[in-house]
């Protein structure tokens, strides 16, 4: 490694028990192929790795130590593809009035069905409307707003994350979808790149898809009630479904000549499913139940996040940083 300036420092926040060896050989495999592809330039990179308990706090720690001009964030199981380094610098390079570039979150082949079930539903408009770009790879480079982008494989220009002071601390989720809304406030663009992949497992079971749902339409609700620019009100159409579930199944029971009316939902989800049947059986029949829990629990997220009190992020006090050179060290301890 060249002992030039880094290009891009790659943050990665994890907890104490979390492994980032899978993300460090591919990072490792990136640099090279950017190598022998021409571009040493985009081979020049740190890695960041940051442990504790508070996502926000650890990587907003990590960017004031970078020493990249672009920081790369990733989660601590992304495994992003090889040309990751080269995207991410000619992007940069010729987009000067974009801050953040960002790429979809893929489900890996070695899933299991009821993870590739969930990253079905994600990935799909039925699903998850205009946030599906976030789970699968579709259309060109384009500019775009908050709601096809994600943490866990966004690039960002160090400079413009300081000046518009970082992460709130106290979004977790969504405290991303608060910045990219602050820079595009501040005359900032944003871009997705389908073709900037990482690929990343699925929660590994329905409760923790169910939390992660609720969870996710809980931050959004917050986030809309702490930072006053978020834009992105499309996902609050999602809280008329738990309503239409909870007041207007009884009139199954009381008016049984309209229970016809309650198969469009059913069916309409079952057709959405059928594309995952290309994975198996099990598969589909996981997706068409993912499609209800994905809308129910992110519906009903929705409302916690509006109702009940802010939750408190207690700023965590003790946080462990590393910067790890990539030829000399594959470990973070």
């Amino acid at each position: 490694m060249s002992t030039e300036k880094p290009l891009v420092s790659v943050i990665i926040p994890h907890r104490d028990n979390e492994t980032i060896e899978a993300t460090l050989r591919a990072l490792e495999t990136a640099a090279d192929f950017s190598r022998e592809s021409g571009h040493p330039e985009a081979a020049r990179y740190e890695v960041i790795a940051v442990s504790g308990n508070q996502p926000s706090v650890q990587r907003n720690a990590a960017v004031r130590e970078a020493a990249g001009q672009y920081i790369y964030f990733l989660d601590n199981d992304s495994i992003p593809a090889q040309d990751c380094f080269m995207r991410i610098g000619s992007f940069f390079l010729t987009h000067p009035n974009a801050a953040i570039l960002g790429g979809p979150s893929l489900t890996p082949d070695t899933d299991t069905s009821s993870q590739k079930a969930f990253g079905h539903v994600l990935g799909s408009f039925a699903g998850t409307a205009f946030i599906r770009a976030r789970y699968s790879s579709f259309g060109v480079l384009r500019e775009t707003t908050d709601r096809e982008l994600i943490l866990c494989n966004m690039a960002m220009r160090r400079q413009v994350f300081l000046d518009l002071g970082g992460f709130d601390e106290r979004l977790y989720p969504n405290e991303e979808n608060a910045l990219m809304d602050t820079a595009r406030a501040e005359g900032w663009t944003l871009w997705h790149d389908p073709f900037l992949r990482v690929w990343r497992s699925q929660r590994p079971s329905f409760r923790a898809f169910i939390r992660q749902l609720f969870g996710y339409g809980r931050g959004r609700a917050e986030q809309m009630r702490l930072a006053p620019l978020a834009s992105n009100i499309v996902p609050f159409v999602f809280m008329l479904f738990p309503l239409a579930v909870l007041l207007l199944a009884p009139t199954i029971v009381l008016f049984p000549d309209l229970a016809w009316a309650w198969t469009a939902y059913p069916v309409l989800s079952l057709a959405a499913s059928l594309p995952s049947l290309r994975a198996g059986f099990r598969v589909g029949a996981k997706s068409w139940l993912g499609f209800f829990l994905c809308h129910f629990c992110y519906g009903c997220g929705l409302w916690a996040g509006l109702v009940l009190p802010l939750r408190s992020r207690t700023v965590v006090a003790r946080i462990s940083l590393q910067r790890i050179v990539p030829e000399k060290a594959r470990r973070t301890k």
